[in-house]
């Protein structure tokens, strides 16, 4: 073979190589993402009751650590941030001596997402992700709520009856974050205050169901 035959053929092979390397897709790396525990402070949810706070916890399985969670990543359904003046905080809500994080959501936000989902009764499933501060993976974890769309119905079980009432006589004269407050019980002006007005207006709706 003479000489610049051999070069020739040397050239075309190293450029064959080199357009392999370039138009080679890169491998895809797979992100470990940590399965959290996921729990709403209430299990359900009436959508015409006026609260503003939704606190929730999440619980992180052995070989993470709460206190590496970037709050800002936080997301629920893809889409709502934890509350912007509510900054998170670590205990043991549970007292089951692993450390969980404390978070607060905006619920009105969650209200208008499930109502935007044309949902109005029954069992939804919120799941809440977010990132770590010092490493690559991320987290994920789910809760189920139930909900009502029925004024009155405090428990969301779809009725307005005595139980009802029991339960919202636990909260009477109590505002917004105040520890006995019911977020399910607020369902006349003035808002953000169990009071007279939403005792009558329960028992206005004494006897409804959503069956």
């Amino acid at each position: 073979m003479k000489r610049s035959t051999l070069t020739l053929l040397t050239f075309a092979i190293a450029i064959a190589a080199l357009s392999s390397s370039v138009t080679a897709k890169p491998a895809k790396t797979t992100l470990p993402i940590a399965e959290a525990s996921f729990d709403f402070l209430y299990i359900c949810l009436n959508l015409k009751s006026q609260s503003s706070l939704a606190p929730a916890y999440v619980e992180l399985p052995e070989g993470y650590d709460v206190s590496d969670i970037n709050p800002s990543s936080i997301l629920l359904n893809g889409s709502i941030p934890i509350h912007p003046s509510i900054y998170p905080t670590i205990g043991d809500y549970d007292n089951d001596t692993i450390p969980d994080l404390h978070v607060v959501f905006n619920r009105t936000e969650i209200v208008e997402y499930i109502q935007s989902e044309g949902i109005t009764h029954g069992t939804v499933n919120l799941r809440i992700q977010g990132s770590f501060a010092r490493t690559p993976a991320t987290f994920e974890g789910n809760d189920n709520l139930t909900v009502s769309s029925l004024v009155g119905d405090v428990n969301c079980d779809e009725i307005v009856n005595l139980l009802d009432i029991v339960i919202a006589s636990d909260s009477f004269d109590t505002a917004d974050g105040d520890e006995n407050w019911n977020h399910n019980a607020n369902f006349a002006p003035h808002w953000n205050r169990n009071d007279i007005f939403d005792f009558v207006t329960l028992i206005a709706y004494y006897g409804e169901t959503l069956a």
